[in-house]
């Protein structure tokens, strides 16, 4: 089963914005569509001829006006099967045709390790590195709360995995200067201890800073950290004055770092919180309050240390042409994420 955003679905058409915003979309999958629902609006849907592909809209007397989030669930027959689509331009005078190709990837690692042979697999290191916001905006029931996250989380990770806690406000500091160190008795202790005695009492909110200084260090060391997954969770209510910056910045490193957010408090930025997971292909969980926040820790816990692969690359072969692809640095693919590659390819693609 797999949830589209509202921000990736193309809607073909839009009714009259007078009473409402009305969506109506195609949906092609690469395999038998099983069905099609929301959790958020109210759907008519139907089957076409062709295999994988549906035309849904929004039932009768339903708007997507005023809704935070619009949520669409496609069940597949088969969700892990790769496809591939082909898209081919008419040649003009003087010019060569050009073919666009794209090929998607959804591997279930967790499903193949299980049935390897010998019962083993490669293991990828995971670096785990803990950005929370001790602005004066966070006192209180805030920072408490975000406190508690952390202490769940840090007990949450396996033996080994690398970690590090950037505290940021005005200015930012971490938590171990020399980089972030294995997780062992030793130094969970020196966390929780750390984490125990923090304050909201950093001044204003700065989170730009603290994560270029973190994607920085991850390019310093990138010989060093070959094969290292790093996961980034931010923690804040995110009141910052320039959260576009925020989110370019995160986007930008998108192939090396995911970057997961806890919105802390009723007030939090879900702008920003959302934004930054959305941009670091990871997810975000608001902490309005206390309730529920083991499950939602241990939600994110569990979509953040899937499996992975890294140095993942794709050669294109038979084609005649000239073949230029995007992105050309693929990030890690962890087990249940999609990787989606594009090229364009000179000539008719025919090899």
């Amino acid at each position: 089963e797999r949830s589209v955003m509202d921000d990736d679905v193309t809607d073909d058409a839009m009714g009259d914005v007078a009473d409402g915003v009305h969506l109506r979309a195609e949906i092609v999958m690469g395999s038998a569509i099983r069905g099609i629902t929301s959790p958020t609006h109210p759907l008519d849907f139907e089957l076409t001829d062709a295999p994988g592909a549906a035309r849904v809209s929004l039932r009768e007397g339903s708007s997507l006006l005023g809704a935070e989030e619009f949520v669409l669930r496609v069940k597949q027959a088969y969700p892990n099967q790769p496809c591939a689509r082909v898209s081919f331009s008419s040649s003009s005078e003087g010019k060569q045709p050009t073919s666009a190709v794209m090929a998607c990837f959804c591997p279930d690692l967790e499903h193949n390790e299980a049935a390897s042979a010998d019962g083993s697999s490669p293991e990828c290191l995971q670096e785990v590195v803990f950005v929370l916001d001790r602005s004066g905006s966070m006192s209180g029931g805030k920072m408490k709360r975000a406190k508690e996250t952390l202490q769940l989380f840090l007990r949450s990770l396996d033996e080994g995995t690398l970690f590090n806690i950037v505290s940021f406000g005005s200015s930012f500091s971490k938590l171990f200067a020399e980089g972030s160190r294995p997780l062992n008795d030793e130094n969970l202790g020196i966390a929780t201890a750390a984490v125990a005695a923090m304050e909201a009492d950093l001044g204003g909110t700065d989170i730009l800073g603290p994560l270029r200084s973190v994607f920085q260090e991850k390019e310093k060391e990138k010989e060093k950290r070959r094969g290292v997954v790093r996961q980034l969770f931010v923690l804040t209510d995110g009141q910052v004055d320039n959260p576009d910056a925020c989110i370019a910045c995160v986007r930008r490193e998108a192939s090396t770092t995911r970057v997961f957010t806890f919105g802390i408090g009723r007030d939090t930025s879900a702008y920003l919180v959302r934004g930054l997971a959305r941009a670091g292909a990871g997810a975000c969980e608001i902490l309005e309050d206390s309730t529920e926040l083991r499950k939602k820790v241990m939600r994110q816990v569990t979509r953040a240390l899937r499996p992975a692969l890294t140095d993942v690359k794709v050669e294109w072969k038979g084609f005649a042409g000239a073949v230029r692809s995007a992105p050309r640095s693929l990030p890690p693919l962890f087990s249940g994420s999609r990787l989606v590659v594009y090229a364009l390819v000179d000539g008719n693609g025919n090899g």
